[in-house]
């Protein structure tokens, strides 16, 4: 079990981006420096197609597949996930980001949002062929990293990836950004991303090199349930 040095509880996370959410600037939140509509959107599309064309380069594709999006906000990607996919789960810990979720997003039939607490409880057994998490983990406590990492097994299909980003470090540590604990900076070291591969029994498919500056990982859940 990684150490726990990041102390904000769950409470205070979802207090955090629940008040972010409520506030006029909050696009800001999730993507500093695009605030107005048209720019939040581009940078959404943006990275989608980043992390789409990463996983092409191991022949996954989230077309016509069921994805579940961690960590989806105001649906700053979610939207452009959604165009191909056949059904996105849009979860988050914070009720608030949904509304501006739907707000924005409420025409898109194809996007369910859930309200998740610690883990992905609210998600049926075997039913994902992808998770998707993007510069979430880097903002959550250890325990809850490691709680979504093992009922991400859960609910993947055999074969099913975990797509994330978390930032590196050579040390385990976490950064203070502001008052807002929501923001806070936590860094894994590359040992504790494969023990936790390890421990939840995954298969990684692609880890960035150390020092690369690169934070994009792929697991694959192996053939079984």
């Amino acid at each position: 079990m990684v150490r726990q040095i990041l102390t904000k509880n769950f409470i205070k996370l979802k207090a955090d981006w629940d008040k972010a959410a409520l506030d006029t600037n909050f696009r800001d939140y999730i993507a500093q420096g695009y605030n107005e509509e048209g720019a939040f959107r581009r940078s959404g599309e943006d990275n989608t197609k980043g992390l789409r064309g990463f996983l092409k380069k191991f022949d996954v594709d989230w077309k016509d597949k069921r994805v579940v999006e961690l960590g989806c906000g105001a649906g700053r990607m979610t939207e452009f996930i959604a165009n191909d996919a056949s059904h996105v789960q849009a979860v988050d810990i914070s009720a608030e980001m949904l509304k501006q979720l739907h707000r924005r997003l409420g025409h898109k039939r194809n996007i369910e949002t859930l309200c998740i607490i610690r883990d992905f409880s609210v998600i049926s057994d075997l039913s994902t062929d992808i998770i998707i998490s993007f510069l979430v983990f880097q903002h959550t406590p250890e325990d809850m990293v490691e709680r979504l990492f093992q009922d991400g097994h859960r609910i993947l299909k055999p074969g099913g990836y975990y797509l994330f980003q978390i930032p590196l470090a050579k040390q385990h540590k976490c950064v203070p950004v502001n008052d807002a604990s929501a923001l806070d900076m936590v860094y894994w070291t590359q040992e504790e991303v494969r023990e936790m591969a390890t421990k939840y029994r995954y298969e990684i498919i692609s880890e960035p090199d150390e020092g690369s500056g690169v934070q994009i990982f792929l697991f694959r859940k192996g053939g079984y349930r």
